[in-house]
């Protein structure tokens, strides 16, 4: 196996671990507030605002799964519903954090392509 072979094991896997971990932790907050919406009745519905913020939430958590079998369809997801998710000016940290796993799938997924070889593991 050539190094850069090893790298693209090495950081696949990483970004796996990550995405994963992500996906757990950010799902917790999903969950929470579900919960929060549907296990005790709010007086009224949220506005239209949260409701579209919960499903730019649940895109996220998708797009780690996705990842997982799909790279390149993860990785847009992660990065387009990160980008969505994440607007407001105090949450760019938060925005760019949860963005590192989709990075290193794409670049696991175009280094597999450009060396002419799926690098599987």
């Amino acid at each position: 196996m050539k190094k850069i072979d090893k790298m693209v094991v090495i950081i696949r896997w990483i970004a796996r671990i990550f995405g994963l971990l992500f996906f757990l932790f950010w799902g917790a907050f999903f969950l929470e507030h579900l919960i929060e919406w549907f296990i005790k009745p709010l007086p009224q519905t949220p506005p239209l605002k949260i409701w579209i913020d919960q499903i730019l939430h649940f895109i996220l958590l998708a797009g780690f799964i996705m990842a997982l079998r799909w790279e390149l369809l993860g990785s847009m997801v992660i990065l387009g519903s990160a980008a969505l998710f994440f607007p407001r000016k105090e949450a760019i940290p938060f925005m760019f954090i949860t963005m590192i796993p989709g990075v290193m799938f794409l670049f696991c997924y175009f280094a597999s392509r450009i060396y002419k070889k799926k690098v599987i593991l």
